[in-house]
């Protein structure tokens, strides 16, 4: 499903680098989530999501909603030793989540 979702458009993909999240996502992992439509409830408390880094525009990461309420969120990774987070930079606004991440594709180790 999410996959006929994907390449209608109604879902995004990312793929997963770094170790902040491990270990729920390690790099090469593929993510597909759902972008935030306006108006839209904060995502509850344990969601992962895709946000624009507040401190870098550029560039996006992917952490747990850790606190939320209408205006702001506070995220962290699950790797707290490896994560950048809300506990460095502070609750970003709610208009910086792009979407919740709703599957994970797992990359083959050897």
């Amino acid at each position: 499903r999410s996959f006929f979702l994907l390449i209608l458009g109604l879902r995004k993909h990312y793929r997963v680098f770094g170790e902040s999240m491990l270990p729920t996502l390690s790099t090469g992992d593929l993510i597909i989530y759902r972008p935030i439509k306006e108006g839209e409830s904060p995502p509850a408390k344990g969601s992962i999501v895709v946000i624009k880094h507040p401190l870098e525009d550029k560039i996006l990461i992917i952490k747990r909603v850790h606190q939320s309420n209408p205006s702001w969120v506070k995220v962290r990774g699950d790797n707290e030793l490896e994560s950048n987070d809300s506990r460095q930079f502070g609750a970003i606004n709610y208009l910086q989540i792009l979407g919740v991440v709703e599957q994970i594709i797992k990359v083959n180790r050897k």
